[in-house]
């Protein structure tokens, strides 16, 4: 009886490892290498153990695989096109995080870390009548305010969380139709990330602040990856530094401090 009313969640798997697309994708990308099997390299430092030709070679594959992704959503679209199903569909392309690919000198995603190249990740909406077509915001979104957004899409109040048997604070985000239809411009004033509720990073529009929310007890996670201390704050200015190396904390303290206490705020509601 719903058949005419598809909900359908496509999950590609990749680009995630083992990263081995078909070799004519990946020759897009490093046409000249000869050299070892890269497909699935230890998570850790990249330094002893890949030369820099390496590292280009890794992001050759994953960049092949991501083409290749793309070659299939293409496809799905088409399809959807042909089904006479793509003007009454409202199609949403995202992903969960991102991935090192020998920034920071780290390969693979062993570390908790919510630096840029982890957590600003593609999000692509088409609206079946076209509002916001061609347009870019700069307005902050979460994963957490996808399902809002397709509720609210549907017609239903996503702060009404009673008739799913849920209590009054279990939707944590919020609709960002507006954003699209250009009702408003932002949603949210900051960017809230964490890696598994230990490290956490909050970005405005300049800056983004770093810090760890218990103490990791000088340990590492996974393997060779450096586990900072709680009190070790760090903090970014994107537009200076957007691959995020010059640690400004203690320049300037005062905005790190404040942006980690709005973080923990923040924080305190959601866990």
């Amino acid at each position: 009886q719903q058949r005419d009313k598809l909900f359908l969640w496509i999950d590609s798997f990749d680009p995630h490892e083992p990263w081995d697309p078909p070799e004519e994708y990946w020759r897009q990308y490093d046409p000249d290498y000869k050299g070892p099997d890269l497909i699935m390299p230890r998570v850790g430092k990249t330094e002893g153990y890949l030369e820099p030709h390496h590292v280009h070679h890794v992001r050759a594959l994953y960049a092949g695989l991501v083409t290749l992704v793309d070659k299939w959503i293409g496809l799905f679209l088409d399809y959807l096109r042909d089904k006479g199903l793509l003007d009454n569909t409202l199609v949403v392309f995202t992903t969960d995080h991102g991935e090192p690919l020998g920034e920071r000198g780290f390969i693979r995603k062993g570390c908790l870390w919510p630096y840029e190249e982890l957590s600003h990740i593609p999000l692509i909406v088409r609206h079946p009548e076209g509002v916001g077509a061609g347009q870019r915001t700069n307005a902050f979104v979460h994963t957490c305010d996808l399902m809002p957004t397709l509720l609210d899409f549907l017609g239903t109040d996503p702060t009404n969380v009673s008739e799913y048997q849920r209590p009054a604070n279990a939707m944590h985000g919020r609709s960002f139709l507006p954003v699209i239809r250009g009702d408003v411009k932002t949603q949210w004033p900051y960017g809230l990330s964490c890696a598994r509720n230990q490290m956490w990073s909050i970005r405005d529009h300049e800056y983004t602040c770093m810090f760890w929310a218990n103490d990791a007890n000088d340990g590492t996670v996974f393997t060779e990856f450096p586990v900072r201390k709680v009190h070790e704050l760090e903090l970014y200015h994107r537009p200076s530094d957007p691959e995020e190396k010059r640690n400004l904390a203690v320049e300037q303290a005062d905005r790190a401090r404040e942006m980690e206490l709005t973080a923990r705020r923040l924080a305190a509601c959601l866990t």
